[in-house]
């Protein structure tokens, strides 16, 4: 009789790792999803929760905080923008106490400027954390519709330089109107260069370098670059901003003054929470005048679905 055999031949093993492999591709993509997934749930938490943290703040102050605080000669902590209000109402409470005590002129000053407050940061972007000399986050305030609105004393969104806005000047209605939505935090190729101007670099402040806010004079997600005051040194492959004047790296150029647009790595769209609290994930392809529509508070627009 013949002996059994007790090993695969090259064929079988060929077919083995084939199978294997095809189900691993299959595999791959639904990991992927199922991790972006939870990224962005975590995002929309980080939003409602700051949803909340402004009208706890406006049920204190009776009003919402400033989008910044202003850069006059002599005033303390000058450039300060909405963040630092916000700390207490987010759990960072003692941030926020050391950080007062301290009442640096700028708000770059501070020797706090490197502390990660993890509620402003989405997991869904590679550059959450890669911070440099700053803690830079990926959450801005509506500033309005047209470049430099945010930086305007007068802008006609929900924040601006010291901006004093309240629930009942929200005319067009709080379901209609966006408060807070995302930004990009860009990589960096050089561990000590921090780009001036983007959504979520507040501790660059506000005035010029628009470092808090965005603008809808373009949709979500735009192929418009940024107008920061300095880009850093890597730029983004998806997002690549533009710089009055910057570090080594290359540079779109751009002019007048500084303006940054919503963006996130979430497909398809940006998340923001509206005035009412809730969150609502807005696509990148919504039609601009709609998009500005939600921007403004007191616009009489008439809105339909978005």
């Amino acid at each position: 009789m013949r002996n059994p055999r007790n090993a695969f031949t090259l064929i079988e093993l060929l077919v083995v790792i084939a199978i294997i492999a095809i189900l691993v591709s299959l595999l791959l993509p639904a990991v992927q999803q199922a991790r972006e997934a939870a990224r962005r749930s975590s995002c929309k938490n980080n939003l409602k929760q700051l949803g909340l943290a402004m009208h706890n703040y406006h049920d204190a102050h009776s009003t919402f905080t400033y989008g910044m605080g202003g850069d006059t000669g002599g005033m303390r902590r000058r450039r300060e923008t909405w963040m630092h209000q916000t700390l207490p109402f987010i759990e960072q409470s003692a941030l926020y106490e050391a950080y007062m005590d301290e009442n640096p002129e700028y708000v770059m000053h501070s020797a706090l400027t490197r502390e990660v407050v993890p509620t402003l940061v989405c997991p869904s972007n590679p550059g959450a954390n890669n911070q440099g000399y700053y803690f830079r986050g990926n959450y801005g305030v509506n500033g309005g519709t047209y470049d430099g609105s945010y930086t305007s004393s007068n802008g006609d969104g929900m924040f601006f330089n010291q901006s004093s806005t309240r629930f009942r000047d929200v005319i067009d209605g709080t379901s209609n109107t966006i408060l807070v939505s995302e930004g990009v935090s860009r990589m960096k190729a050089s561990p000590n260069h921090t780009p001036w101007g983007e959504v979520g670099y507040y501790w660059g402040g506000g005035t010029s370098h628009h470092g808090g806010g965005f603008c809808t004079t373009e949709p979500p997600n735009s192929n418009v670059p940024d107008c920061s005051w300095t880009c850093a040194d890597y730029e983004d492959d998806e997002f690549p901003c533009a710089g009055h004047n910057a570090g080594s790296g290359p540079l779109v150029t751009c002019s007048g003054p500084s303006r940054t647009y919503a963006r996130s790595y979430h497909q398809g769209g940006v998340q923001a929470v509206m005035v009412d609290g809730a969150v609502r994930f807005i696509s990148e392809n919504i039609d601009l005048g709609t998009w500005q529509d939600l921007s403004t508070r007191s616009g009489g627009e008439i809105i339909g679905q978005f």
